[in-house]
């Protein structure tokens, strides 16, 4: 199937709109001040539709990296904010790159152009542009490049891209004899014939399709249009793309209240990743509102307020999956997996039909391409893989090689490494498995009528929403677990009407935050049986998700929290007649302390008995202020630069290891923080502290001039003024930190560290905790982990003492760690004087930490 290029031409503004925007021209700042990592650009200027997409190109063409955004253009003005970054992370210092950044975006070429196709063609006699799509197959771009070569038409650019079966290419091409456009009528038909020849395929349903004109295109966008035209996004089966958490995962809701659909995508990030995902709004005609990206070291998160241009959000299920699925394939073309491949070569007519050949038949399959021409030099890269999917090794490298001759050939990434990084496994206590037959889910909710209408959580709240789950073992001497379901679901249903927000759904609220929609409609419980006996399963002292999550329900094809109800419980019975309880709770909705209060009023509602602490709903009593007053250096936000770079050890196996501390022991630890006379004394607490943090630190290779960071979560209960009240029910946590670098905190002795973690509990005050909420509502941070070491303390928390009319549990813990980088204490023994160290490492670094902890 042939065609042409399609124009959309712009109606010619009114005179109104010209006084408008003669009055208000574009106004563009930059800032290389006011963020310590990023360059700040701010643009202010009349709305248009296609305003954000036109900024968004200018700089991804400029290889920038948009770490944040900050978008707003609402009724007449478009106003955002851009945190970016040259490709090495570092501000874009170039006064040539800041003046083209700056005249680009103030003209009004870029922002009011007066008639233009949807692609930006514009007249040119250097190059002929062909457009190819169809299906894709092993050696197909070989074919293209020797059709081209017969016909004398040289490639000086070109770029291709692979997605779900579908390939899409876009060439400039030349006359060989005179190095212009090719003008004879005759010759491009001649083209065209042969080109479709190659393209009717394997009796694909979807015909090829071609075009060919003189003139030059945004080849990327082009790409991004030629692939959606062609449908790309049916390819993957709806429910398999849903199992597959390695995808992009994107939601697409309904925004209460105001007349928007939320969009929200989280996915590995990358560069231009911004731009494929307004590029593809744009050109199904969406506007974008309101929007937030942010990335935080490979992970990318991005949520937008958008209407269709007429005005209307999306109003059908159809119509939801369909954005949905195009927005997954913008996100997917651009990955690229396998084998990155670049070369240089000497220019000639045939060059890139020969190097397409001579991966053909190593075989060898074409993922993107990405063709130049350079000084008279081709600059050409590859991302490849085996035609069976499996990663290039290298003896097929090594081949290339000798059939290239004195071709330049660079490798980005190790052939003999998958195109992967390994998950991260833990390491199994024994070769048991447990095996676990869940029954369908069930929704719980409250056993009276409760309060309807949206909750409020809190800037504490917002800044730890992940998701927590946690196992506690119970076995009676005195009786079975035929009861327990029935016990258990009957005193959840009437728990939840006093903590009735357990009972919504987390949603978004007109501030962009999370909010929860008390909707009433239930906790989800699931019954499970085990075919084996409580002992079985061994000590529970440290992480494994392996065993333990399969004690705790996931709710299935779930792509964000807000999918996930706030509170699920699964509740497995064991043939010895005991059973285990499995919580999944977001931790949004309360932190170690009202979790445990949760638990044991469920406890207690089951044994019959009231509330010993009723929950304190209201959270308002923790609103920012009016002005916010930013009166610290929050340097818990702080991101920092991992000069280690620690993520490659990351990709060896990861151990959970517990390391016990007896009372002795955690004496001698306290003895040796103050042998040296720096400090007087110290808690126990900041004796570990300081010890884990160094062992950490060392065992992980850190630089000396690394920075590295101390977290842990102080208890804000007492400290604030007033104090909040007994049973609040949320999160009264505060993190504080400490900041140095490896090669200080190593170099001196271990009351250094001891004294860095008390400075960050003193400084924990009512002023403190309250500026820490106005730094979140006026920059919407998150806490950075590169480079971190997060302490999470249970030590203090009763959860031991959970007893249903079970007795108390056999024993409790986490089933994970939430983030590699998170440590957790957690008491142990009877009398629960020792503690247990929680963590994971790579195994390298696990060997090394094993050999610190020897006191």
């Amino acid at each position: 199937m042939m065609g042409s290029f399609p124009v959309e031409l712009e109606l010619e503004d009114d005179e109104f709109a010209k006084l408008i925007r003669r009055l208000n021209p574009p106004r563009v700042v930059i800032d290389n001040d006011s963020c310590g990592d990023a360059t700040v650009i701010r643009v202010d200027s009349v709305n248009k539709h296609g305003i954000l997409l036109e900024v968004v190109q200018v700089l991804t063409d400029l290889n920038l990296f948009i770490k944040k955004a900050y978008i707003t253009s609402d009724g007449s003005w478009f106003m955002d904010v851009f945190n970016v970054t040259d490709q090495d992370r570092n501000k874009v210092s170039d006064k040539d790159t800041l003046s083209y950044i700056k005249k680009s975006l103030e003209s009004d070429v870029c922002f009011f152009p007066k008639m233009r196709n949807s692609v930006g063609i514009m007249s040119s006699t250097e190059c002929t542009l062909i457009e190819l799509t169809g299906s894709d197959r092993p050696g197909l771009l070989s074919e293209i490049c020797a059709v081209l070569a017969t016909q004398m038409c040289h490639v000086v650019k070109a770029e291709l891209w692979t997605h779900n079966t579908r390939v899409a290419a876009v060439l400039h091409v030349t006359d060989e004899s005179t190095n212009g456009a090719i003008e004879d009528p005759k010759r491009i038909s001649r083209v065209k014939e042969l080109l479709g020849n190659v393209l009717k395929g394997d009796n694909d349903p979807r015909m090829g399709r071609m075009a060919v004109a003189v003139g030059v295109t945004h080849t990327q966008r082009r790409l991004h249009q030629m692939m959606l035209d062609d449908r790309d996004y049916e390819a993957v089966d709806a429910k398999e793309a849903g199992e597959d958490k390695s995808r992009p995962q994107v939601t697409v809701m309904d925004c209460l209240e105001k007349d928007y659909t939320v969009v929200i995508l989280n996915s590995k990030d990358r560069p231009k990743l911004l731009f494929d995902i307004i590029c593809t709004l744009t050109d199904m005609q969406y506007v974008v509102h309101h929007g937030t990206v942010s990335s935080i070291k490979e992970e990318a998160y991005q949520e937008y307020y958008i209407r269709h241009v007429d005005g209307h959000p999306i109003n059908s299920e159809r119509e939801r999956r369909h954005l949905i699925r195009c927005l997954e394939a913008a996100i997917e073309r651009r990955a690229s997996e396998g084998l990155e491949l670049k070369l240089r070569t000497d220019d000639g007519i045939g060059s890139l039909s020969e190097i397409t050949r001579v991966f053909r038949e190593n075989g060898l399959t074409i993922r993107r391409a990405e063709i130049s021409t350079q000084g008279g030099k081709v600059v050409d890269t590859f991302y490849l893989s085996e035609t069976s999917g499996n990663p290039v090794d290298a003896k097929t490298i090594d081949s290339i090689r000798r059939q290239l001759g004195q071709t330049i050939l660079s490798v980005k990434q190790n052939p003999l490494l998958p195109s992967k990084p390994p998950e991260m496994i833990a390491e199994m206590k024994n070769n048991f498995e447990l095996v676990v037959k869940q029954g369908e889910p069930a929704l719980v909710p409250p056993a009276e009528e409760t309060e309807k209408g949206l909750y409020f959580l809190t800037n504490l709240d917002q800044n730890i929403a992940v998701i927590v789950q946690t196992v506690y073992c119970f076995k009676s001497g005195d009786k079975g677990n035929e009861e327990a379901v029935k016990v258990m679901k009957e005193a959840l249903a009437k728990v939840l009407v006093h903590y009735y927000p357990l009972a919504g759904r987390l949603t978004i609220s007109n501030e962009g935050k999370l909010i929860v929609n008390c909707t009433g409609e239930g906790a989800v419980f699931v019954e499970a049986e085990a075919g084996c006996e409580i002992e079985d399963i061994g000590d529970i002292a440290k992480p494994d998700p392996e065993t333990l999550g399969k004690l705790v329900y996931d709710v299935p094809g779930a792509k964000n929290i807000l999918e996930i109800p706030p509170l699920v419980a699964q509740v497995t019975k064991f043939t010895c007649g005991g059973f285990v309880l499995g919580l999944s709770v977001n931790h949004c909705m309360f932190d170690g302390l009202g979790a445990m209060e949760f638990v044991n009023s469920w406890g207690e509602t089951a044994r019959g008995l009231p509330l010993s602490v009723p929950p304190f709903i209201d959270r308002t009593v923790l609103r920012s202020r009016n002005p916010p007053v930013v009166s610290f250096p929050h340097h818990e936000f702080a991101e920092i630069k991992d000069v280690s770079d620690s993520e490659t050890l990351y990709q060896e196996e990861m151990l959970y290891r517990s390391f016990c501390f007896e009372p002795e022991k955690l004496e001698s630890v306290k003895k040796k923080a103050v042998e040296d006379g720096a400090l007087d004394k110290c808690t126990t607490f900041e004796a570990l502290a300081g010890l884990v943090w160094r062992a950490r630190t060392e065992a992980l290779r850190l630089q000396p001039g690394q920075k590295t960071k101390l977290l842990f979560a102080v208890d804000g209960r007492s400290r604030f003024e007033p104090p909040l009240p007994k049973g609040y029910f949320g999160n009264g946590i505060v993190l504080t930190n400490s900041l140095c670098t490896a090669g200080e905190l190593l170099a001196r002795p271990l009351s250094f560290a001891v004294g860095r973690a008390q400075d960050a509990v003193r400084m924990v005050t009512d002023e403190y905790m309250r500026s820490a909420m106005d730094y979140f509502e006026t920059t919407r941070a998150r806490p950075s982990l590169t480079a971190t070491l997060l302490i999470t303390t249970w030590s203090r928390l009763s959860f031991h003492t959970t007893d249903f009319g079970w007795g108390e549990p056999v024993q409790s813990g986490p089933v994970t760690l939430p983030q590699k980088e998170v440590i957790l204490f957690l008491a142990h023994g009877k009398e629960r004087k020792s503690i247990n160290v929680l963590l994971g490492l790579p195994s390298s670094a696990m060997e090394r930490f094993q050999e610190l902890m020897e006191i």
